[in-house]
């Protein structure tokens, strides 16, 4: 589904959080060998190799309950972005029980609360890791992201902004912000938002991707399309992008190219309810209203607002 490619998946932001939130080491450490302990399992490098770390140190005498805490968040974290993500889970429900105010755990559950569904939970777990830190952009931006899903964007957008008031060149609030503006119809603001991503971090499928859709709101069909085939370029292999261009070419009826892509995005990732739904609408254009009914019954029943979203677009059977 193109326009819930929100940015900041758990697995792609955990290693970038870790270092804004937690304590840097623990206080009054009178031994040398758990001190190093505490260092090397707050430490970078890959996650399996960091979850050792930190259940070495966890196996350790002489912690305190909040430094227990500490170290499990981190082991916890670096579980969930090895892509375990109950059992990080479970840790992090484990450090938060010894130490309730840990900010690395609420980040990090926060996060995968959101990701799995659980967008109030998750939404309490942010909001007192924004207290404890406040401003924090990972923080902010995934609550914005559970905002969105909640169909509370005026709120999430109102976030993004104040976040990006911070940081203002910091890429998922400004990807994330021009999504949301997007979809409330505010194109204009939305196109200068991808506009000023892409001159900050460089030409992405997804920042094309989803600027090609909101020229095809704004119905710019041309120029949509020429985003669009940038991002396919870039990703050939990427089901949301190919499944953009194809709304794009069914828009300018190009129904042959347009089902090429719906097929292709379908082949990749079968769950994709827009071109699921796509494919419908072309398929009932084409007078084969038996197939492209059953397809659009089967978007509706992966995302019941697919007809609403698509709506956008001008896509519509």
């Amino acid at each position: 589904m193109a326009v819930a490619r929100w940015i900041g998946a758990v697995l792609a932001v955990v290693a970038l959080t870790l270092a804004d939130g937690a304590p840097a080491r623990a206080q009054a450490m009178d031994d040398a060998g758990r001190a190093l302990a505490w260092e090397a399992c707050l430490s970078s490098g890959p996650a399996a190799s960091r979850a050792g770390l930190c259940a070495a140190a966890i196996a350790l005498h002489g912690w305190s309950p909040s430094e227990t805490g500490t170290l499990l968040a981190y082991q916890g974290a670096a579980v969930v972005e090895g892509g375990a993500v109950l059992p990080g889970l479970a840790l992090l429900n484990q450090a938060l029980l010894l130490s309730p105010d840990e900010p690395t755990a609420l980040l990090v559950r926060g996060i995968v609360r959101v990701e799995r569904g659980d967008l109030d939970g998750g939404v309490r777990d942010l909001t007192a890791m924004l207290r404890l830190v406040p401003g924090h952009p990972e923080a902010t931006n995934t609550r914005a992201v559970a905002h969105v899903r909640m169909g509370q964007l005026p709120l999430a957008i109102a976030e993004l902004s104040a976040a990006l008031r911070l940081y203002p060149n910091h890429p998922r609030l400004l990807h994330n912000r021009a999504n949301a503006l997007r979809d409330t119809g505010q194109v204009e603001q939305a196109i200068r938002d991808y506009d000023r991503l892409m001159r900050l971090h460089g030409r992405s499928a997804p920042a094309l991707a989803d600027r090609c859709l909101a020229r095809l709101v704004r119905g710019d069909l041309a120029v949509a399309l020429a985003d669009c085939e940038a991002a396919v370029e870039l990703a050939p292999e990427t089901a949301d992008v190919i499944e953009n261009r194809g709304l794009v070419l069914l828009r300018l009826n190009r129904l042959d190219p347009a089902l090429a892509d719906f097929n292709r995005a379908l082949a990749l990732r079968e769950t994709q309810a827009w071109a699921l739904y796509g494919r419908g609408v072309l398929r009932v254009r084409r007078g084969d209203a038996a197939r492209g009914g059953a397809d659009i019954r089967a978007a509706r029943a992966l995302d019941p607002r697919v007809g609403d979203d698509l709506g956008r677009f001008g896509i519509k059977p």
